[in-house]
């Protein structure tokens, strides 16, 4: 156990040594100087260190300070970075004005910030995911989560599997080798995930695995059935038939873990994209908790029949579970060619110029906020989907025009 626990120890240690917090955390709890330090260390570290190169020819790569900042944030509500438009001036200067004072003083409003203030902010997280109909995007994301963490369990016995269906080949062998399979799993999903799109691929996944786990199913019976028929033939012949289905489960077991690296990538992509800005983490936390509980339940559910009599059962079982997730993940939300609701800069804004996201909802006027709440929150709608697929397929095909 020690073992295994040491990738996980060493993994702990460099992210705390070399991974830096994200700015964006920073910025939207007003720790300004925070913000600005981690942002240069990231632009430093992307770009050389430019101070001491003796091939710079003189050249000053300027850092951004937290004057800047200050700066940009009072001026946001005339237009963003990207020169969007339609942005309501008054709620981004109010939040502007409110991010800032928060920050003053420097270092003493984070002596400043409590426990309970922390907690607050992470329930009011955890009830924007589901209110004001966002629960239509975060219940089916939990439930693919559920189902695949189930289908996924599968996985936790294949070498007792392996062992119950006394196959020629060794079972610790079959086991390693059998993963390897989730190496051109990866490279399938990541070179489909923008041209097919994530919901396809996660529909693709589930219906995959539950089709090879129906085979898998029958496989199991059919080697259970017919070892007493294996006596009446030489040993040859059965050397000869058992090497035969070994190889059978053996593309099976390949083939079952290619579709769970295509449908974990996908749905990973899918609960990212779904969430805006100020609630992705939460919202994302909440459909990977909701798998864990699924993780709690494969046990008890598997336990009792990973042996020669309960294969079958227990793959058709799993199947189950993989058929349920094919029909739940077609109500999810497909992410693919949409823009990310991301907002912090410029409070950005879908067609009809209505508001997505707030930095802080008590920065900005209350009537205002009351009339689009409901919109804030709101999923897109089938019509907004379509509409920014166009625009963005016009955006490419103007690309590769001007380039001609």
């Amino acid at each position: 156990m020690f073992v295994n626990a040491l990738p996980t120890i060493i993994a702990a240690m460099l992210v705390a040594a070399f991974v830096p917090e994200s700015p964006r955390f920073y910025l939207c709890r007003g720790r300004l100087t925070e913000a600005v330090r981690v942002a240069n260390s990231i632009a430093c570290a992307m770009m050389g260190d430019h101070e001491h190169d003796d091939n710079n020819d003189g050249k000053n790569f300027d850092l951004l300070t937290e004057g800047e900042l200050r700066r940009y944030l009072r001026m946001s509500g005339t237009g963003g970075p990207r020169g969007d438009e339609g942005i309501d001036s008054n709620a981004s200067d109010a939040v502007a004005d409110h991010a800032v004072a928060r920050d003053e003083g420097g270092g003493q409003h984070r002596r400043r910030v409590h426990f309970c203030e922390e907690v607050r902010t992470g329930i009011e997280s955890f009830v924007r995911v589901f209110a004001n109909g966002y629960w239509r995007t975060t219940v089916p994301l939990q439930l693919c989560y559920f189902s695949l963490t189930l289908v996924t369990g599968v996985g936790t016995w294949w070498t007792k599997i392996f062992q119950s269906l006394q196959l020629q080949t060794d079972a610790y062998a079959l086991s390693f080798y059998h993963t390897l399979a989730q190496i051109p799993g990866m490279m399938l999903a990541t070179g489909l995930i923008d041209t097919v799109g994530r919901r396809r691929l996660i529909i693709v996944g589930f219906g995959g695995g539950s089709f090879t786990l129906i085979l898998l199913s029958a496989m199991a019976n059919a080697i259970r059935s017919s070892k007493v028929e294996d006596g009446d033939h030489d040993p040859e012949t059965t050397d000869a038939v058992w090497r035969y289905r070994s190889a059978i489960v053996f593309a099976l077991a390949c083939s079952y873990t290619v579709n769970l690296c295509v449908c974990w990538l996908a749905l990973d992509c899918t609960s990212a994209e779904s969430f805006p800005t100020r609630v992705r983490g939460t919202g994302r936390g909440v459909c990977v908790a909701t798998g864990r509980v699924a993780g709690f339940c494969v046990q008890f559910l598997y336990g009792p029949l990973a042996n020669e009599d309960g294969l079958g059962r227990m793959m058709g079982l799993a199947s189950a579970f993989a058929f349920s997730g094919m029909i739940l993940s077609s109500r999810t939300t497909d992410t693919t060619n949409v823009d990310l609701r991301d907002n912090w800069d410029h409070l950005s804004t879908v067609d009809d110029g209505v508001s997505l996201d707030r930095l802080d909802r008590n920065a900005i006027n209350e009537e205002t906020n009351s009339k689009k709440l409901k919109t804030e929150f709101a999923p897109p709608s089938k019509r907004d989907q379509a509409k920014r697929s166009m625009l963005w397929h016009s955006h490419e095909r103007d690309l590769l025009l001007s380039k001609r």
